[in-house]
């Protein structure tokens, strides 16, 4: 059964960091980085077996691969307190794409953009807490996050607190709180809530 899988944005919204760096005179949209965290549960007579995965995909980093991305520019812009240039920097951060990888870096930066309302900020900074990236482990920490995520209607956060509830995580384990936040998340496409609802309940959506 996949726990644990988040989608920020759809493939298809993403636009290399160039065109990123003219949305502040208003010529272009930022770009959307597609962000996958996976975690897979497998079931038995006897026991659930859970194992881990994290995946961490973010097509923009090709921009980075070609050499024509200035990421002291997006630094600087975050630093101005644009919140997509802060979530952005938290990503480069956290994959370790035009910066070393630091996790610490990652969660700061993902902080700045989620206290301005950034939701897949919020999810990110809640999953940081969840497997103590960057931060102590702090279930009730990331639930908050999630929640907040939740709040603005993002399907992952949806999930997120899904699994939380599924595997008692912050919260008291509830299978039936575990399947209305997976329904919310399914029912706004997010495929592997589905997977979740077919193999825990038999639910196809």
């Amino acid at each position: 059964l996949k726990k644990c899988r988040f989608r920020q944005k759809s493939l298809t919204e993403t636009e290399n960091f160039p065109i990123f760096a003219k949305e502040n005179s208003g010529s272009a949209k930022a770009p959307s980085l597609p962000y996958y965290y996976k975690y897979t549960i497998k079931l038995t007579i006897m026991k659930k077996k859970i194992i881990l995965f994290l995946l961490l995909i973010i097509t923009s980093a090709a921009a980075f691969a070609q050499g024509n991305t200035d990421i002291s520019s997006v630094r600087k812009m975050a630093e101005a307190g644009n919140v997509k240039a802060q979530f952005h920097l938290g990503n480069c951060y956290y994959i370790g794409k035009g910066v070393a990888q630091n996790y610490t870096e990652a969660v700061k930066w993902y902080t700045k953009a989620a206290q301005q309302g950034h939701s897949d900020a919020q999810n990110n900074l809640g999953i940081c807490y969840l497997e103590g990236l960057g931060v102590t482990e702090n279930y009730a920490e990331a639930l908050k996050w999630f929640r907040k995520g939740a709040q603005q209607g993002n399907p992952n956060a949806f999930y997120c607190l899904g699994n939380c509830y599924y595997e008692g995580k912050g919260v008291t384990k509830d299978l039936a709180k575990a399947k209305e936040w997976w329904m919310k998340a399914a029912k706004q496409g997010n495929q592997p809530a589905k997977e979740n609802l077919k193999r825990a309940f038999n639910i196809n959506m």
